[in-house]
């Protein structure tokens, strides 16, 4: 059995007529804008409010100014053993604990709003469903200047991060991609190849937030600007959807609509014997366990840019901005070309286990570094450290029928937004309960994760090649009856 061959017969013909009938290219183009322009505006949000909070928080804690300062703008102290020193270490810490207060503000509620945007988007279509989060990035923004130009204790901020959560946070937006992919796309190396160029168009807009975020807060001479910008992007990305993107799911191939509560224990069937056989089950088990496993491990991003702004680093925000470029855009071409690359000669599973050691050293790596040139090294160990992820989504995907994508990838996208708020605060904890004992800490634990995930990609390496020997007809593994009913008036 090859990855090309559909686990589902005769399921593949509903996205190859999707993506013809929809100019499939052309709404590639358009889905990848608008999730580029959305996580553009959410990151350089992220980057202008953590560098923000950082001196807001410093001149409230010291009205007066530091002891000391290294004049780069950091208020960082090089030398460990003067008072200035320890004023950082309290900065940090308190930005610490801010930062997880608005983690926790923005997923809560996200959690709750992503499951159900991105599910009933198999019953209402799914165009309509991609300007919540937009929208909530958008207030968010414009609060967060309006907080930024009243000089707002940062304590007002968190309100603005449960607006943003109750729209779905980018979160919600990436699993909208990933359904309108799955229209357009047949199971197999297809479509994990398209998630890995989604999540890449993902990771651009990211890529071009961190690059500007430094010298936009440089040369504007402070945050307002930056955040206001944030805002303007997130206006265009909501008329991009109104006015270009197309509708990817017909008519005919909606479900009913069903009771929230009923939308969401629908969550859980592909984790039980209830929607698949308990081959199935197991697949479906590990591929999510390595999927929360590496998303822990990538859940110190705050941690890091506090990390490059103390000691001994003392990074300015352009380098911390240059860094997060570097980092981002290294990551974006070693996932395509290793993709593309490994699909020639492996599975999905063993490129999974890749992405996994590589970021498992990355962060033991980072864990160590005591210099700058330490740190520009941490991208190029850690060349494949988000593939695990697109790769078990793509095997999921594959798993699920098509009626079902919307609700596969709204159970990923709550299991994402846990992740992403646990895996953030947990970071943020331990970042600040070790940072007088030894600041990499959280980086061990975080390579830790991954460790864990490349015993489970052996696991599910196994468990896949079992299958394909005992399974009937031609190796494919085996379903549950239910799931091979694709009319839309089977799944209530």
């Amino acid at each position: 059995m090859s990855d090309d061959e559909p686990l589902i017969p005769n399921v593949s013909d509903r996205s190859i007529h999707i993506g013809k009938t929809n100019s499939g290219r052309w709404s590639f183009v358009i889905v990848g804008a608008v999730l580029m322009i959305h996580m553009f505006s959410y990151i350089l949000n992220m980057y202008v409010l953590n560098e923000y909070a950082y001196l807001a928080i410093t001149k409230e804690q010291y009205p007066n100014g530091m002891d000391e300062d290294t004049g780069n703008g950091t208020g960082c102290a090089l030398n460990t053993s003067t008072n200035a020193f320890k004023q950082q270490l309290r900065v940090q810490e308190i930005q610490s604990r801010w930062s997880i207060y608005c983690t926790l503000a923005s997923n809560i509620p996200s959690i709750f709003v992503s499951i159900n945007i991105v599910s009933y988007s198999d019953v209402y279509g799914r165009k309509i469903f991609f300007l919540p989060p937009l929208l909530g990035t958008m207030i968010k923004s414009l609060l967060c200047s309006i907080g930024i130009y009243y000089e707002l204790t940062m304590n007002w901020f968190i309100p603005f991060f449960i607006v943003e959560g109750f729209g779905g946070l980018w979160i919600a937006s990436l699993a909208m991609t990933l359904c309108f992919i799955s229209d357009l796309t047949k199971g197999g190396k297809q479509r994990s190849f398209a998630i890995g160029v989604m999540e890449t168009s993902f990771e651009v807009g990211s890529l071009l937030s961190s690059l500007l975020s430094g010298y936009l807060i440089k040369y504007t001479k402070g945050f307002l600007i930056p955040v206001l910008l944030s805002e303007i992007v997130t206006i265009l990305g909501i008329l991009v959807v109104l006015l270009l993107l197309p509708e990817t799911l017909p008519l005919s191939m909606r479900r009913p609509a069903t009771p929230i509560t009923h939308n969401m224990k629908k969550m859980t069937d592909f984790y039980t014997s209830q929607v698949s056989s308990m081959a199935n089950k197991w697949l479906f088990v590990l591929a999510i366990s390595i999927f929360i496993l590496t998303d822990f491990s990538l859940g110190s991003v705050n941690v890091s840019m506090l990390y490059e702004l103390g000691s001994p680093f003392c990074w300015s925000n352009v380098k911390v901005g240059n860094f997060g470029t570097i980092e981002t855009l290294v990551g974006c071409v070693a996932c395509i070309l290793m993709i593309k690359l490994f699909h020639h000669c492996t599975t999905d599973q063993v490129i999974a286990l890749v992405g996994s050691i590589t970021s498992a050293l990355s962060l033991i790596w980072q864990g160590f570094a005591n210099t700058s040139f330490m740190l520009y090294l941490v991208p190029v160990i850690g060349l494949g450290r988000t593939l695990a992820m697109p790769m078990m989504r793509g095997t999921m995907s594959k798993l699920t029928p098509p009626d079902l994508q919307g609700s596969l990838f709204g159970s990923i996208a709550a299991v994402e937004a846990i992740v992403n708020m646990t895996g953030s605060v947990t970071a943020n904890a331990i970042y600040s309960a070790t940072v007088e004992v030894y600041k990499g800490t959280v980086f061990f634990v975080n390579a830790g994760y991954n460790v864990i995930a490349i015993i489970l990609c052996f696991a599910l390496e196994s468990l896949k090649l079992r299958h394909e020997l005992e399974s009937p007809n031609d190796g494919r593994i085996p379903y549950d009856t239910r799931m091979m009913i694709v009319s839309p008036n089977s799944h209530t």
